[in-house]
């Protein structure tokens, strides 16, 4: 719905300009209006508060990347969005939850938003990949009990995670799941862009910060499963 919703704003502030207000010639008038979302998932009866405070604090995360990336499409501010799924009744601001529950304990953080969508977010990780990534996740033949021990051993070594992502890549090949195994590998290096090591990139602005979108893919996945998957 977001990413629609994103990509409809850009378009429909766009024909509202070029109807009612370029015959005025205002100076500097933009040709659209991008925007950015955060989005929090919580369990029932969670405090209003708490998530109201967690989504803005992730819409806030959503712009203050997207204003800063490098060399913007046409001078537009990306649209994009930062979404995160509450596992605990602790969850704040997401600065918090960044420097704790996403932080591994060598270097290694599970926030990769936010993900880009419309026409100027090229500069962002692509939604679309994220999507197409946790689809796969969820084809027949993926080992998910697999999956899950990976993202967990991304929290206490990469070398370790290196060495489980390898065998799982192994274990669908050996089974016939050479598509899967490809599109797994594949899917990963389009939004890290490292073929050597596709489980995560490393940030430019932060040399010694490497992000992965594991767990991003794998709650997407699971949220698609409990939505009877309409995503």
């Amino acid at each position: 719905f977001t990413k629609i919703f994103l990509e409809t704003f850009e378009k429909a502030s766009k024909n509202s300009i070029d109807n009612n207000l370029n015959s005025f010639k205002i100076k500097e008038l933009p040709e659209k209006l991008t925007s950015c979302a955060g989005i929090a998932f919580v369990k029932d009866g969670y405090p209003f508060s708490r998530a109201y405070e967690l989504a803005e604090s992730l819409c806030r995360h959503t712009k203050d990347i997207a204003k800063a990336s490098e060399k913007q499409d046409k001078g537009f501010v990306p649209s994009g969005f930062t979404f995160y799924k509450v596992s605990t009744n602790i969850a704040g601001d997401y600065n918090a939850i960044k420097e704790t529950e996403l932080a591994s304990k060598d270097g290694i953080s599970l926030c990769f938003g936010p993900y880009g969508v419309g026409k100027h977010a090229s500069k962002l990780p692509s939604f679309d990949n994220l999507d197409e990534l946790s689809k796969t996740l969820n084809k027949e033949g993926m080992p998910t009990g697999s999956i899950r021990k990976l993202i967990t051993t991304l929290y206490s070594s990469s070398v370790n995670a290196k060495a489980d992502f390898e065998r799982i890549l192994q274990v669908l090949n050996g089974k016939g799941k050479e598509k899967i195994a490809g599109d797994l590998k594949s899917q990963l290096v389009n939004l890290t862009d490292d073929k050597n090591e596709p489980l995560w990139s490393t940030d430019k602005s932060a040399p010694f910060l490497r992000r992965s979108p594991l767990l991003d893919a794998q709650r997407l996945c699971e949220l698609s499963l409990k939505t009877g998957g309409v995503i």
